[in-house]
């Protein structure tokens, strides 16, 4: 933690610097100032958790600090100190939600007791807002599988917005993952694992939060295995950004962010060592995880649809892992076992992403075209799962697209239809395939004015009234007609996008120059520091001084 220590008399800032041993208490930076403009412009560079200010200062006082700290660094703790009492600072520093006011000259004793109290509402406000964060994650995938929240990358963006959650999930990829949970016997029935609502929380129609308990609680003294426990094995073994959802009486949906390194092996063996923990700790139950590849946040409720379906027709009669592209599946006729995986999944993507659709036709047909053969459903549903595979790649950072492709619900199909018979399986292939490929060749026309756009923000970036407006007269287009055209094929506000390719610009200036912060915000287009520094701790999660240091080394 770092602690920073503001008054306008040096000997009194040394004096507190000196007084304690501040890492007992575990603050590890302690950083002096001696007016509020350099309080201000430490806090440009560091990320501050405690501020000990005085009120009294020339120019601007401790209370008018606080009310701006406020603004940019809302979690930080903030003490006040005094010469001497006054209602009227008391009644302020209560309004601006300050700590503790101390009277100078403080002593070693109430120092002490203040910090101690400082660190435990920091700890405590970091508590409070990652589990804030962790319940409106769950409610975002629970409303998004179950279609409560539109695909739609604008409604996405929106809700993502209202709660503070970071915009990178639109571009970022999962993999979805469908878990059964069942009693192992019959005399373990009656112990059914409590709900998300129950036992997590509780949701209005809108959304909200409503008394609920503390997602993190895991332990609730039953020894029952609940949605918070599940929850908490889930992200404690496989990443912090694993998420699960309660989707039906049986079933749930996870979804693992696809950053960090996560690969489709680390995905399966996180899978893996959270079934090994759960067969340990609760052995009543069977568990059984469907796993899909990795797709868009767009495709959450299809792939919830997908695997649901297949968790129907491939049941398995002990906990266990069953990989939806690796499941051997085979005809009557004893043709050898087709797995999705064996089919050439790259070259479709690959073909489809070309405008070659035919040809991917005329492969299935060559699967399905061997004379005399009466090909099961099973045998059908690997090409049926292996093709929609083939489109979700296909479609990769085009999460808008994904969407439309998507509005009909014939495209996911009757499964049970589909995989009726070769012929049917071959009149949605077409169907799918067509439309698939129109969507993508309209996105390729609207390909080229989005590069020409990207060409001309980065042409223009370090100005700071670069706007749609302007970019629009040089596409010759209308300002919402460039809107729409270059939402439509990033995936990415317009706005939002200029915004992050200053940042992207700013941080490579931060590791590969010497200059100052305000240089850099000028050469990237920010009107002034302050923005340029909220803007950049909203995006990278650090301050651009933080960000420097921690890179070079």
């Amino acid at each position: 933690m770092t602690l920073l220590i503001v008054d306008d008399e040096f000997y009194l800032v040394q004096g507190v610097k000196d007084l304690m041993d501040w890492e007992e208490y575990g603050i590890t930076k302690v950083l002096t100032a001696y007016s509020a403009a350099q309080a201000r412009a430490v806090f440009e560079e560091e990320d501050v958790d405690i501020l000990l200010a005085d009120v009294e200062m020339p120019r601007e006082n401790g209370l008018s600090l606080i009310r701006w700290v406020r603004e940019i660094s809302p979690d930080t703790v903030c003490i006040l100190l005094t010469g001497h009492e006054n209602f009227q600072y008391a009644k302020t520093a209560i309004e601006l939600r300050t700590f503790a006011y101390l009277v100078k000259p403080p002593t070693k004793e109430t120092v002490s007791e203040t910090i101690t109290g400082a660190v435990k509402s920091y700890q405590e406000n970091l508590r409070r807002h990652r589990e804030e964060q962790n319940l409106h994650m769950v409610i975002f995938w629970r409303n998004l599988y179950s279609g409560s929240l539109s695909p739609d990358p604008d409604s996405i963006a929106l809700y993502l917005e209202q709660y503070g959650i970071p915009q990178d999930i639109l571009t970022d990829r999962y993999y979805y993952v469908r878990l059964c949970l069942l009693p192992q016997d019959v005399s373990a029935a009656g112990t059914m694992l409590r709900s998300e609502e129950t036992a997590a929380v509780t949701v209005t129609s809108a959304g909200s939060l409503d008394n609920a308990p503390l997602l993190n609680a895991v332990e609730d003294g039953t020894g029952e295995l609940s949605f918070p426990r599940l929850f908490h094995i889930l992200q404690e073994t496989i990443s912090k950004d694993a998420w699960i959802a309660a989707t039906d009486s049986a079933g749930y949906m996870i979804s693992i962010g696809q950053r960090n390194g996560m690969t489709e092996g680390s995905a399966r063996a996180g899978i893996e060592a959270v079934l090994k923990k759960l067969r340990a700790q609760y052995p009543s139950w069977k568990y059984v995880f469907y796993l899909f590849d990795s797709a868009p946040v767009a495709a959450a409720p299809y792939a919830r649809e997908l695997l649901q379906q297949f968790s129907m027709r491939i049941l398995a009669s002990s906990s266990g892992i069953v990989p939806v592209l690796e499941t051997a599946v085979s005809s009557r006729s004893e043709e050898p076992a087709l797995q999705a995986k064996d089919l050439p999944l790259q070259t479709w993507t690959e073909w489809l992403s070309a405008g070659r659709e035919n040809d991917i036709l005329l492969q299935i047909r060559a699967f399905l075209g061997k004379k005399d053969t009466i090909y099961s459903s099973r045998y059908l549903s690997a090409i049926y799962y292996g093709l929609l595979h083939a489109v979700f790649d296909a479609f990769s950072g085009r999460s808008e697209s994904l969407t439309r492709f998507f509005d009909n619900a014939s495209h996911v199909g009757d499964l049970a239809q589909v995989s009726s018979s070769a012929d049917a399986l071959l009149r949605w292939a077409e169907q799918i395939l067509r439309e698939a490929a129109a969507i993508l060749t309209a996105d390729s026309d609207a390909a080229t004015v989005t590069e020409q756009v990207r060409a001309y923000v980065r042409e223009h970036l370090s100005d700071p009234a670069l706007g749609r407006a302007d970019i629009a007269d040089a596409v010759h287009m209308s300002p919402d007609y460039l809107s729409y055209v270059f939402h439509k094929e990033s995936g990415t506000v317009l706005s939002a996008y200029i915004t992050g390719e200053r940042i992207a610009a700013a941080k490579k200036l931060l590791l590969t120059t010497d200059l100052g912060q305000q240089e850099i915000a000028e050469k990237v287009g920010f009107s002034g520091v302050p923005y340029f520094h909220r803007q950049f701790k909203k995006l990278v999660g650090t301050t651009p001084s933080a960000y420097r240091q921690n890179k070079g080394k």
